[in-house]
């Protein structure tokens, strides 16, 4: 069957990010010349979710220094699971809300120990590994009333060798973030399976 034009109207997404981080992070990383495609997810089956309405909170607030380095990315974990959503949450019902918290989406910069000496002058190492996480929470209200809770958590992690070019760090971080989207989404939907069926069309 068909994929369905998809019309979300009713989607809202909150920030809890203030509008001047919003900006000094836009002023950061528009410079950063690259050719990183968009992330997005509407090539993944829909889910068809039984509420009127789908709210998004981030609660995660990036702390913009060392080592988390999730500012820099071309896209933060919390941003592509706001576009995730959008792309693949569809509310098909009449009455209940679904609320997507984002609990946490950090990526965070480690040094890896290299050769010294002569052993380090001639070898090319990894000297850098970046770990991208995240935890989100998905439940389904009636008015104030709890009906669902599932949560889901993922993670992966990438090496960067200690002579990549700037533009190269940037698409790792792309891919590092795309990967742990599939890693989410993966798991997201294994939670769906097992605890949101009554909710899903």
């Amino acid at each position: 069957m068909p994929k369905a034009k998809k019309l979300r109207p009713k989607i809202k997404l909150l920030f809890l990010v203030s509008f001047l981080s919003c900006t000094l992070l836009s002023c950061k990383t528009n410079n950063i010349h690259s050719t990183t495609p968009e992330l997005t997810f509407s090539h993944l089956p829909d889910i068809r979710i039984n509420v009127a309405n789908i709210v998004v909170f981030n609660e995660y607030k990036m702390p913009f220094k060392q080592p988390n380095v999730e500012h820099i990315a071309p896209i933060s974990p919390g941003a592509s699971v706001e576009r995730w959503v959008s792309d693949i949450l569809i509310p098909v019902g009449d009455k209940l809300e679904a609320q997507v918290v984002i609990k946490s989406g950090s990526i965070i910069e480690s040094e890896l120990k290299t050769q010294k000496g002569l052993k380090g002058i001639f070898a090319i190492e990894q000297s850098k590994r970046y770990t991208a996480t995240i935890n989100v929470q998905l439940e389904v209200f009636d008015g104030s009333r709890r009906l669902a809770t599932i949560n889901a958590k993922a993670e992966r992690s990438h090496t960067l060798r200690e002579d990549a070019t700037p533009n190269l760090k940037t698409n790792l971080l792309f891919n590092l973030v795309e990967n742990l989207m599939a890693t989410f989404d993966r798991e997201l939907r294994r939670q769906v399976d097992l605890h949101l069926q009554n909710y899903i069309q």
